[in-house]
C-alpha cells in the first residue's frame, strides 16, 4: 500500500520543505516505486508509491489536474460501471485510468458526493486551490486508514500515524480514554474509532469524509449499512447460488488486478472459496496474474490445516507452498515490536512479522478471508424466530438436517419459557467479567466500567430487527483495518485484500434469509459443491490449536507473571491484582488473554518513551539555528 502525508497551513505560512521531505522519508517503507513531493504557497503533499495493481503502473502522485491535487492509497473496484457513469457525466475517463485518476474524475463529476459512487479500499486527500479547501475520505469498511491533527495554525494528515508525530510543537500526550478502552476491551478502537493513543491525533471513521474549509473542519458520514433491502425472492436454491457466485466472482476479480498474487489456502471454507474462485478466473483468462497458493502449517499444536489444504490443492489442480511456523521457535510478546497506531500487540510478534515478510516476498497482493469467517452464524432454530416465519424456519431446518446429517438444535422450550415469563432480554454485559486490575481511581475518573458495559450492551442491541442480526454485528462491530504499523518493518508489505469485505457482496447477503444460507456457511458449502473436496465441505468449523495456551504453559513464558511495572503504569492498573497465567495457571485462550493487557501496555509505554525522546531530539535539532 502506498503512503501519503500533507500539511495545510491555516495561518498563511509557507510549508517547510525539510519537514515535508522528512514526512516522505518516514513513509518510504510503504512505497519504493516512486516518491513525489509537491509544495504550494500554504500547503504541501508527499506521496510514496507502491505499484500493487496494474492500474498503478503509470500512476504518479501527487496528481494535479488544474486546481485539484490528490494523494491517495486506493484500489477502486467496479471500474467498468464507474467509468460508464463518469462518461455519462462528460468525464472522459480512460479504460486504463489509474485509481487516483478515477477519484479525480469522480470529484469533478460529483464534487464531495463522489464517495457515494466509489467502491473498494481507499483513503485519499484532495486539495482544491481555487476554493482553498481540503477534502478527505475513508472507504466504507475502513480497510485503509487516515489520521489527522488540527492545531491552531495547521492541519496535518497522513494514512499513517507516525509522520504526524513529527510536526513541530504537536502534543505527544497520551490519550487516557484510548488506554482505558484498550485495558477494558483489548482494543482502543472498539468504542470510539476516531481516537488514537495520542490526544492530538485523530482517526477518520470508516465511511466518513472530512472537509477543511477556511480553517473550519466538518465530518460527514457518507455510508451506512443498507437497511430495508427487499428480501431476495427466488424459486430455486440454484438461483441463489448463481447470484452469489456472480457477485462474489466480481469481488474476487476486482482484487486480482495485480502482477503477483498470494492466495492463502487453508482447510476452511472461507480461504478455500476465495482461492477456488481466483484460480478459475485466472485459468479462464478473465484476469492475468502470477499466483502462489500458501498453506500455513504449525508445529507442536493440533493443526489439521495441512491435510485439508493438501486436499484442496489437489482438487483445484494447484501446488500449495507451505509456510512452516515452528511454534517452539517463537515466544509470547518477544521480541517486542512496537506498533505505532495501537497499544495492542500481536501475541507472537516474531511469527506475525515473519508471515508479513513471507507474503511480501511472494506477491504484492495477498488474499485473506477475515470477514468471511464472521459470516457463518449458528445457534438454535428458535433463535431465528424473530426474523423468520415458522413454516419457513422449519423448512430450512429440515434442509440443514439433510445437508449436515445432524438436526440443528431446536431451542424451542427455552424460547417459549422466555416468552411466558415476559423477562426482558439480558443485557450484553451480564455474565461478563470486568478486568479486576484496572486502578480504581482511573476507572472512576473516566467511567471505564460504564464504557465497558456500554460496549457490550450496544453489541447485544446491534442488528436487532434486521433480517440477519449476526451478519450486521459481524460487519459493524469489528475494526476491519489490519495494517498495523510495525516500527520494525523495513520492507514494503503486501496489500491484504478480502473479497468478503465488499459492499456489493454485503448488500447481497443482507437480502438473504439467515436460514439456511448463513447457518454454518451453508451458502459457501453449496456454492463450492463439486469444486472442493467433500471432506472440506462437510467438515465442521474447527479452531486452530491454542497457540497462546501452548506458549503460556512453557517454562520460558514464566517472565509474563514476573514483570516489574514502570512507574507510569501504576496510574492505570494495580499490578498485584493481575493473576498469574503461565505454567500450571495456563488456561484456555479466551479466558486468559485479557490478563496480558497490563503487560502489553507496560511494554508499549517503555517503547513509546524511547520513541518520544527520538521525536523530541529530532524536533530540537530542526529548531536549532
Amino acid at each position: 500500500m502506498s503512503g501519503y502525508a500533507g500539511v495545510i497551513h491555516l495561518d498563511g505560512a509557507p510549508p517547510d520543505p525539510a519537514l515535508i521531505k522528512l514526512l516522505s522519508e518516514k513513509l518510504a517503507h510503504r512505497g519504493r516505486d516512486g516518491q513525489g513531493i509537491l509544495i504550494g504557497e500554504t500547503w504541501a503533499m508527499a506521496h510514496c508509491l507502491n505499484r500493487l495493481t496494474k492500474t498503478l503502473q503509470s500512476d504518479v502522485q501527487p496528481l494535479t489536474w488544474g486546481d485539484l491535487t490528490l494523494v491517495s492509497d486506493a484500489r477502486i473496484d467496479g471500474r467498468r460501471a464507474l467509468i460508464d457513469r463518469l462518461r455519462s457525466m462528460q468525464e472522459d475517463a480512460a479504460d486504463d485510468a489509474s485509481d487516483a485518476a478515477l477519484i479525480l474524475h469522480a470529484f469533478r463529476a460529483f464534487g464531495e458526493r463522489c464517495v457515494e459512487y466509489l467502491i473498494g479500499d481507499y483513503t485519499f486527500a484532495l486539495w482544491n486551490s481555487e476554493e482553498r479547501s481540503l477534502f478527505t475520505a475513508r472507504d466504507p469498511l475502513g480497510k485503509r486508514s487516515l489520521y489527522y491533527a488540527l492545531t491552531r495554525d495547521a492541519f496535518i494528515f497522513s494514512n499513517e500515524l507516525r509522520p504526524i508525530r513529527l510536526f513541530p510543537g504537536l502534543s505527544q500526550d497520551l490519550d487516557p480514554v484510548y488506554i482505558a478502552d484498550f485495558l477494558a476491551l483489548g482494543d482502543g478502537f472498539w468504542i470510539d474509532r476516531t481516537i488514537t493513543p495520542f490526544t492530538a491525533i485523530h482517526r477518520l471513521d470508516r465511511g466518513h469524509s472530512l472537509t477543511l474549509r477556511g480553517g473550519t473542519m466538518s465530518v460527514r458520514q457518507f455510508w451506512s449499512l443498507p437497511e430495508g433491502l427487499p428480501p431476495l425472492r427466488v424459486r430455486r436454491e440454484a438461483d441463489v447460488i448463481e447470484q452469489f457466485n456472480a457477485v462474489f466472482r466480481e469481488a474476487v476479480r476486482d482484487r486480482l488486478n495485480a502482477d503477483r498474487v498470494v492466495l492463502t489456502l487453508s482447510g476452511g471454507m472461507d480461504s478455500s472459496t476465495v482461492t477456488a474462485v481466483a484460480v478459475d478466473i485466472l485459468r479462464k483468462g478473465e484476469n492475468s496474474a502470477e499466483f502462489t497458493a500458501i498453506t500455513s502449517v504449525y508445529t507442536a499444536i493440533d493443526d489439521p490445516e495441512l491435510l485439508y489444504g493438501v486436499q484442496n490443492a489437489q482438487a483445484l489442480g494447484i501446488q500449495a507452498h507451505h509456510v512452516l511456523h515452528r511454534t517452539d521457535h517463537y515466544a509470547l510478546l518477544r521480541p517486542y515490536y512496537h506498533i505505532a497506531n495501537a497499544i495492542r500487540q500481536h501475541l507472537i510478534p516474531g511469527e506475525a512479522l515473519r508471515f508479513k515478510e513471507a507474503l511480501a516476498s511472494l506477491g504484492n497482493t495477498a488474499f485473506i478471508a477475515h470477514l468471511g469467517d464472521e459470516l457463518g452464524g449458528g445457534g438454535s432454530l428458535a433463535s431465528y424466530l424473530p426474523q423468520m416465519r415458522l413454516p419457513q424456519l422449519l423448512s430450512s431446518g429440515v434442509e440443514l438436517w439433510r445437508y449436515f446429517g445432524k438436526r440443528p438444535a431446536l431451542g424451542l422450550w427455552s424460547y417459549m419459557v422466555g416468552l411466558l415469563k415476559h423477562e426482558p432480554p439480558a443485557r450484553g454485559s451480564e455474565g461478563r467479567e470486568f478486568p479486576p486490575w484496572i486502578a480504581p481511581d482511573f476507572e472512576r475518573h473516566y467511567g471505564i466500567r460504564d464504557r465497558w458495559a456500554f460496549y457490550w450492551d450496544r453489541l447485544a442491541e446491534l442488528g436487532k430487527g434486521a433480517r440477519s442480526p449476526h451478519l450486521v454485528r459481524s460487519i459493524l462491530d469489528p475494526d476491519h483495518y489490519v495494517d498495523d504499523e510495525f516500527v520494525a518493518a523495513d520492507f514494503v508489505p503486501a496489500d491484504s485484500v478480502d473479497p468478503f469485505a465488499d459492499v456489493r457482496l454485503i448488500a447481497f447477503l443482507l437480502r438473504l434469509d439467515p436460514l439456511p444460507w448463513l447457518y454454518k456457511k451453508y451458502l459457501l458449502r453449496r456454492a463450492m459443491q463439486g469444486i472442493l473436496p467433500d471432506e472440506v465441505l462437510r467438515r465442521p468449523k474447527q479452531i486452530l490449536g491454542d497457540l497462546a495456551g501452548y506458549h503460556l504453559a512453557q517454562p520460558q513464558s514464566a517472565w509474563i507473571d514476573q514483570w516489574t511495572p514502570t512507574d507510569e503504569i501504576s496510574s492505570y492498573i494495580v499490578r498485584s491484582a493481575v493473576p498469574k497465567i503461565t505454567g500450571a495457571n495456563a488456561r484456555a485462550y479466551a479466558g486468559q488473554m485479557r490478563h496480558m493487557r497490563p503487560l502489553m501496555l507496560d511494554l508499549w509505554l517503555r517503547s513509546e518513551a524511547i520513541l518520544r525522546r527520538k521525536v523530541d531530539e529530532l524536533n530540537s535539532r530542526r529548531a536549532a539555528p
